[in-house]
């Protein structure tokens, strides 16, 4: 893996424009982090959804600047369901309350709705704009990678995909309903490590397990949750 930083000191543009174009480049996931480091500065959900815009157009500036340099092969990802995360459900289960509980959270996930309804217009939005980058790019090859859909499918559904344990809980953590706690993060002193990761999703409050990214990225490639298929791409 070579940074386009590196290449544009040490190739001729000739060179450069070579390497970018036979290169498959994946940019992201992007997006989630703003999200949540605004929340946790205090912004109001509708006050973080009102940066999601903005946000989307970094992206899109990012992409369009790879394929100006001469990247034809460009998968653009989205961004998971943030609101079933274990550091999210456990930040803002007090916020959210018993009482609100009808409301706050999806009676079939246990996710955050509101949550997740970030990072729904999000993708809606680069989908959007990734589907408008390819008319404005038509030689290059612009895929949109859901990364929503496959992380909700094993919430939802964790057993149909091999997942035997509680789907909101991550493996390695300090403890708590959603094994999440801030002041004993994985790797850190009071924390542990469950026997068996490959049957958890979440890993460690905010990433998924080997065995979650492993499913995401087969749909990626074959198309399930990519769209063209990274593989259809790469056969081209």
């Amino acid at each position: 893996m070579i940074a386009v930083m590196t290449l544009r000191r040490n190739a001729t543009a000739a060179e450069r424009r070579e390497r970018l174009a036979t290169s498959l480049f994946v940019v992201g996931e992007f997006g989630g982090s703003d999200y949540r480091r605004l929340i946790s500065g205090g912004k109001s959900l509708e006050q973080a959804k009102s940066f999601v815009p903005d946000v989307v157009r970094a992206i899109c500036r990012g992409v369009e600047r790879l394929v100006e340099e001469g990247a034809r092969y460009v998968v653009v990802s989205g961004t998971p369901p943030a609101g079933c995360m274990p550091m999210a459900l456990t930040k803002y289960e007090a916020t959210a309350g018993a009482a609100n509980a009808s409301t706050a959270y999806d009676r079939r996930t246990g996710c955050l709705r509101r949550l997740n309804g970030i990072a729904q217009y999000h993708n809606w939005l680069l989908r959007e704009a990734v589907g408008r980058m390819r008319g404005k790019y038509p030689g290059t090859k612009l895929v949109y990678a859901d990364f929503y859909k496959p992380v909700a499918s094993l919430v939802r559904r964790p057993a149909k995909f091999g997942f035997t344990q509680q789907p909101l809980k991550a493996c390695c953590g300090g403890g708590g309903p959603y094994n999440y706690n801030p002041g004993a993060a994985c790797g850190s002193p009071g924390a542990s490590t469950c026997s068996e990761p490959s049957a958890y999703v979440n890993w460690d409050g905010i990433h998924l397990t080997e065995a979650a990214y492993k499913y995401v990225a087969g749909g990626w490639l074959n198309g399930v949750y990519a769209y063209p298929s990274i593989l259809s791409l790469l056969a081209q």
